[in-house]
């Protein structure tokens, strides 16, 4: 009887220690004002770019509420996937592709201007990640356009003081040129996989287009993944060694005609999923009347999103890990937990102040 009693105390104990080490399961973070439409997740969690009116706004999210900086940057301005050191901002057709500082941004808000521009390859709606070898002194990343299906590759070399830095461009290739009816491309936070809308083998009929996930080869894509629905801007995980591509998306554009009555098949429209292209498997990760939109992941896991708590309009910072379904372990706290590389956060570790 005392053992018993001694190995369920050892147990509750365990899983204590456990729980406290796992970071928050749901956290809502509320914002005064405009929200914004469309949202871009920095890698530590700390900051959200968002599309309000024509410009972007960075949100702090190490305050409740959150502050916000505003920015020249357009709209549909997007960051370089993986360490956002550089973020690409249309300005179609004057000077092209400007490509800011995330940091200078933070700091300098509206007054920041651009590191470069490339008037060659540029349009409103794109997406750009680094690959696996860039560091922050020498910057190589890929930068594809959304329906012009073309993409570029740029070495930057970056430069002491105010002297600009050195950039190496590739030839513009084209993007997927023979996957049939291949549309609305996501590149994946290493460059080297891309999230699209193309024709699938398992749907017949006039809607046999599903998301996909392919390994970019030169001008051709090798086919990784068929999620067997239809979505529009998805958001690849950080990659993991030797596991499968992940994409979070909201279920809000599917078209029931889109949807492959297979066990993966998405039944609430106004939720946020996670794809988990390795097993097949999707998961719901947001809880009803939150109303999620434009889902990201951080480095370490987590998934943020925009949302309502009671009306009140926020962000929501997920551990996927902790859902009813179940993803895996949890993420763990900042004394446990992965650390987040420090360039990824050179802003500072002091909140901003809203200007």
């Amino acid at each position: 009887m005392r053992i018993n009693l001694a190995l369920t105390l050892l147990i509750l104990l365990s899983r204590t220690i456990a729980a406290k080490e796992c970071i928050e399961k749901r956290k809502f973070i509320a914002v005064k004002g405009d929200l914004g439409m469309y949202q871009r997740v920095h890698p530590s969690g700390n900051f959200v770019m968002s599309s309000v009116g024509d410009r972007i706004k960075i949100f702090d999210l190490r305050t409740n509420p959150a502050t916000a900086v505003d920015t020249p940057m357009k709209s549909e301005a997007y960051p370089v996937e993986g360490s956002w050191e550089l973020i690409a901002s249309p300005d179609h057709p004057v000077e092209g592709m400007k490509y800011f500082s995330f940091n200078e941004a933070l700091r300098e808000g509206r007054a920041v201007k651009a590191k470069f521009n490339d008037p060659e390859h540029d349009e409103y709606y794109h997406s750009a990640a680094e690959f696996p070898d860039s560091t922050k002194e020498k910057l190589h990343f890929r930068t594809s356009l959304y329906t012009q299906l073309k993409y570029r590759d740029y070495v930057v070399t970056q430069n002491s003081g105010d002297e600009p830095p050195r950039v190496e461009k590739s030839t513009v290739k084209s993007l997927c040129k023979e996957t049939k009816d291949f549309s609305q491309p996501i590149l994946s936070k290493d460059g080297l996989y891309v999230g699209g809308i193309a024709h699938s083998a398992k749907l017949k009929g006039p809607f046999s287009q599903t998301l996909q996930i392919f390994r970019i080869d030169g001008e051709k894509c090798v086919p990784v993944s068929d999620a067997g629905f239809a979505t529009s801007k998805p958001s690849f995980a950080y990659p993991e060694k030797d596991k499968a591509p992940k994409l979070v998306f909201t279920g809000e554009t599917l078209e029931p005609a889109f949807v492959v009555p297979i066990s993966n098949r998405i039944g609430d429209r106004t939720a946020a999923y996670i794809f988990d292209s390795g097993t097949g498997r999707t998961v719901k990760i947001s809880q009803p009347g939150e109303s999620p939109q434009y889902p990201g992941f951080t480095r370490d896991g987590r998934v943020i999103y925009a949302g309502l708590q009671n009306g009140r309009k926020g962000f929501y910072v997920v551990d996927p890990g902790q859902v009813e379904n179940g993803l895996g372990a949890c993420v763990k706290s900042e004394t446990s937990g992965p650390k987040i590389r420090r360039r990824e956060v050179d802003a500072g570790d002091k909140p901003t102040t809203a200007r």
